[in-house]
């Protein structure tokens, strides 16, 4: 386990944020643990160490023209572990730049228009974007959606 998670701080973004989608392919798509062989997104992962090593971490072993896996088992490790590297760089970021919860509570306390340009500013793919960082991102985006479709359909139903 100490090892997978030195691969994983050796990585860098790009290759730890192609073995994460590799591996969150295969896990959720069975039909998705195959990855071509002559694939250039995953040649370039072959190319790293670290990424090397994850791919071989998660089951990945070549087999004909493709890399293939068949362990849920050492896909979830790896997912685990990259998802606590993820954590472990996002959670100090989150605690300097997000608001408190108060403020945040604070910012849904605003009249209803200025919240509305508030959020109108703010572009939905950076509210996606912000869902795939971390758990906080996808708990502020999902607030964010959910307050805008209560506003919405508080309006729809006082018009009628």
């Amino acid at each position: 386990m100490a090892e997978l998670a030195t691969l994983v701080d050796q990585a860098d973004g790009p290759t730890r944020s192609l073995v994460s989608r590799y591996v969150d392919n295969a896990i959720a798509d069975e039909s998705r643990r195959a990855i071509p062989a002559s694939n250039p997104k995953c040649l370039a992962v072959r190319r790293s160490g670290p990424g090397v090593g994850l791919l071989d971490a998660a089951g990945f072993r070549l087999s004909g023209d493709a890399f293939i896996t068949s362990d849920i088992t050492l896909l979830r490790r790896v997912q685990d572990a990259l998802q606590r590297a993820s954590l472990s760089v996002c959670t100090p970021l989150l605690e300097t730049t997000l608001p408190s919860t108060d403020a945040v509570v604070g910012l849904f306390g605003l009249p209803e228009e200025l919240l509305s340009r508030i959020l109108a500013r703010v572009p939905a793919r950076s509210l996606f974007s912000l869902r795939r960082v971390c758990r906080a991102g996808d708990q502020v985006t999902v607030c964010v959606f959910v307050h805008v479709v209560v506003r919405l359909l508080t309006r729809l139903c006082s018009s009628r």
